[in-house]
């Protein structure tokens, strides 16, 4: 929050992972009829989805979304600065890397609705 004098708003935005597994959650906080608890009036949100998540989604494919303490405990590095499509492969097959799943155009389709509605 940003104090403009009375004058306005402050303005902020927030960014999530593609492959986290709160991305759901996340992207539901904008929908109009979220529970109020949940809902982000205020604040703009937006996701960093790489080059992978699009080639999952023509392929018609399962993405992998990953425990970022995981990711980070295997890489030592923060989830946020591993190459999600360059190293994909290699985390979807590392067992010590929990791991949840949805279909791809399952998350385009679940993107675009929120952007309609929002």
């Amino acid at each position: 929050y940003a104090n403009q004098l009375g004058a306005r708003q402050g303005a902020g935005a927030v960014y999530l992972h593609a492959h986290h597994p709160d991305i759901l959650r996340f992207l539901d906080t904008k929908r109009e009829n979220a529970d109020e608890k949940i809902r982000i009036k205020t604040l703009s949100l937006g996701v960093v989805i790489p080059d992978i998540t699009f080639h999952l989604a023509k392929e018609n494919a399962q993405m992998a979304l990953f425990s970022p303490y995981d990711v980070e405990r295997v890489y030592g590095k923060p989830f946020a600065d591993v190459a999600i499509s360059q190293h994909y492969d290699e985390l979807v097959a590392d067992e010590r890397i929990r791991k949840k799943y949805l279909t791809a155009r399952d998350f385009f389709q679940r993107l675009a609705e929120i952007q309609f509605e929002s």
